[in-house]
This record gives structure tokens, sequence and C-alpha cells, in this order.
């Protein structure tokens, strides 16, 4: 089975009609080619629609090879913001201890999301990222965060890479480890803390 194809619209009713009605108006009519293509999961998705036969078999090539690379990415996807990523991404860490996991989200709260949580990730680019964490590691008295440089060979936590590598390589549909994760419980404060 192809699993992109080009499609000649003229064979549809209701296109005839569409190109009937844009006539009599003296519009444009609609594009006549469209492709078609099975994304990996099996769904028939449309490439866009095209006036020339070049353009959507250009098009109908693209898709296929992106489909046969493994580099193909859902166009839904790049839709989704930082700041859902990065909830799915702290839900997934459960290699880690509760005061990890609060020290993540308290970052995630104070520096990641303020900059970069209503950022759809396709607008995310690494030389972006790294000029904000070096900028987070400059003294408080330069306008950093006094942050400071992580020590060598510890992975960053919130960084694109690992971002993209666990949710956007279309590899895998769902998050490892989300079904046997348990939200660690903060301490109720009002009950630690006696008054004086």
């Amino acid at each position: 089975m192809a699993r992109a194809w080009v499609y000649d619209r003229t064979k549809d009713k209701a296109y005839v009609e569409a190109v009937r009605k844009a006539k009599a108006i003296k519009r444009t009519p609609p594009a006549r080619w469209m492709v078609r293509y099975y994304d990996p999961s099996g769904k028939i998705k449309s490439g866009g629609t095209f006036k020339k036969k070049p353009d959507a078999e250009k098009k109908q090539t693209e898709i296929e090879n992106s489909l046969h690379e493994g580099s193909y990415r859902n166009p839904h996807d790049a839709k989704v913001t930082v700041a859902e990523m990065a909830e799915k991404w702290l839900s997934t860490r459960t290699d880690i201890k509760r005061s990890t996991w609060w020290k993540y989200r308290g970052l995630l709260d104070a520096h990641v999301l303020p900059r970069w949580g209503d950022l759809p990730l396709s607008a995310v680019y690494s030389e972006d990222v790294a000029v904000w964490v070096a900028q987070l590691q400059k003294p408080r008295e330069e306008g950093g965060a006094s942050l400071g440089a992580p020590r060598p060979g510890t992975p960053t936590a919130f960084s694109p890479w690992s971002w993209s590598g666990a949710f956007l390589d279309g590899s895998r549909s769902t998050l490892p480890g989300a079904s046997r994760f348990r939200s660690p419980v903060r301490p109720n404060m009002s009950t630690s803390i006696t008054a004086r």
C-alpha cells in the first residue's frame, strides 16, 4: 500500500460543485491536486492541496522521504507548548528522589515556564536556550539568576534535547513510565510548623 499519494479531486462531486460555484461568481476555484498519506499511526492525513500536479508530486516525495527516513513529525506536535511538554516530562520522572522532583518543579515554575511556557516547541531553538542558560548562570549583580554552571557530566534537566528525544521523535506513542508514576506529596506546611 502506498504511504503517500496524489489525489485528483475532480473525482469528488463536492469539489466539482465548488469549482462550478467559484467560476459562476468569478472567483479562483479551489486547488485540484491533494496529497494524502498515512502517518506512522496509520491515520490518513492531508499534505495540502496544490493547483499544479508537479507541486503536489514534490510534496508527496517530501512526505515519503520523511516517512521512510524516520524524520516524519506530526504537524500537531509542533503546536504543543513548552509548558505542556515540560509537565509531561516532569510527570514521567520516576527515577529521581522526591526532593529532586520538587527542585525540578521549582526550576520549572521560577525560570522555564515564565520564559518558554507559552511558546510552541517548534519556536524553541537550541541557540536561544543556550543564551538563556548562560544568562541564568550569571551572578545576580550582572542581571542573572546565580544558578551557576552545571557540574561536568551532569545532564541538564530542562533542555529541549531531552524533550525532543522523549516525545517528538514519532517512535513512542506513550510516555515511558507514565502509568506507574505517583506524584509526590508535598508536606503540608501548616501542620508541620507549630504555632508560636
